[in-house]
C-alpha cells in the first residue's frame, strides 16, 4: 500500500517486498499480460475497494500495463512504481510467502515440509509416504469431494476459481484486455510447478485462456494443469498423470 500511495518515487521495503514485486513483473510477462498484479484499480471499480488508496490514472489495455511494468524499478530494499500501476499482492503473495515458509523451514534442518498458505501449497524434503506428499483437490461442484489427489516429492501447488470471492456478482479475478471481471467458461483450475508462487500465476492464465491453449502453454513451461469448465468438463495436461 505504501507504494501504492508514493507511485512515482523510489521507496525503501524489505528484501521479501522487492522480490514479491519481482515475481507480480515475471508473472505479467511469462503470462503475456494474462496475469497482473497491477489491476487494484480496476478491482475497487468491481466493488472490491480500499479507502486507503485512490488512483489517478488508469491503464485501458495489455500493451498500457506493459509499458508500466518495463518501468518498473526493483532494487534490494527498494522499489519505485511508476504513476498509474496500483499493485494487489492476492494470491501471488500467498505462493511467494509458502516458498519462502518452505525454504526457511529446511535451511533450518527440517527434514520435509508441506505448507498451504490459503489454498497455495509448497512441498519440500521428505514425507512420511515414500511416494511423496499427498495433497487433495477439491471438487468445485462439491466442497465435501476431491476432484483428484496428486503425489508432490518437490514444488507447488496453486488452485484458483472466479467464484473464490464475488462482490455483486464481480469476481475478484480481473481480465486484463477488458479491465472488468471476468467473464469465463473455467470455474476452476489447479496448476502444479517447481515453484508455489508459478503455479498460482498460471493458474490465473488458465481461467483467462481457451482450455486446449492454457494446456499446450502449461507444457511449455514444464508445468502441469487440471482445469474443471462450468459443465462440469475436466481436461489436464498430458504430464498430470505424472503426479498421481
Amino acid at each position: 500500500m505504501n507504494l501504492n500511495v508514493n507511485a512515482g518515487k523510489l521507496i525503501p521495503v524489505s528484501n521479501e517486498t522487492a522480490q514479491l514485486v519481482s515475481e507480480m513483473r515475471r508473472g505479467f510477462f511469462m503470462t503475456d499480460g494474462l496475469f497482473n498484479a497491477g489491476v487494484l484499480t480496476q478491482m475497487q471499480a468491481a466493488g472490491f475497494t480500499s479507502a486507503a488508496f485512490e488512483a489517478r490514472t488508469t491503464p485501458t489495455s495489455v500493451d498500457e500495463f506493459k509499458e508500466l511494468w518495463n518501468t518498473v524499478e526493483i532494487h534490494e530494499q527498494a522499489v519505485h512504481l511508476p504513476k498509474g500501476l496500483a499493485i494487489d499482492a492476492g494470491g501471488i503473495g500467498k505462493g511467494l510467502a509458502a516458498d519462502f515458509i518452505a525454504a526457511r523451514a529446511m535451511n533450518s534442518g527440517v527434514q520435509g515440509i508441506v505448507v498451504n498458505a490459503g489454498g497455495e501449497v509448497a512441498v519440500r524434503g521428505e514425507s512420511v509416504n515414500p511416494d511423496g506428499w499427498s495433497v487433495a483437490v477439491e471438487d468445485p461442484f462439491d466442497e465435501a469431494e476431491t476432484l483428484a489427489i496428486v503425489r508432490l516429492e518437490s514444488g507447488g501447488l496453486a488452485t484458483s476459481s472466479p467464484r473464490g470471492w464475488i462482490i455483486d456478482g464481480n469476481s475478484h479475478i480481473i481480465d486484463p484486455r477488458t479491465n472488468e471481471s471476468t467473464q469465463t467458461e473455467i470455474i476452476q483450475a489447479t496448476v502444479l510447478s517447481a515453484r508455489t508462487v508459478d503455479a498460482e500465476v498460471l493458474t490465473k492464465m488458465c481461467l483467462l485462456m481457451p482450455v486446449q491453449q492454457s494446456l499446450v502453454k502449461i507444457e511449455s513451461l514444464g508445468a502441469a494443469a487440471l482445469i474443471v469448465d462450468n459443465s462440469n468438463n475436466v481436461f489436464q495436461t498430458a504430464n498430470w498423470s505424472d503426479f498421481q
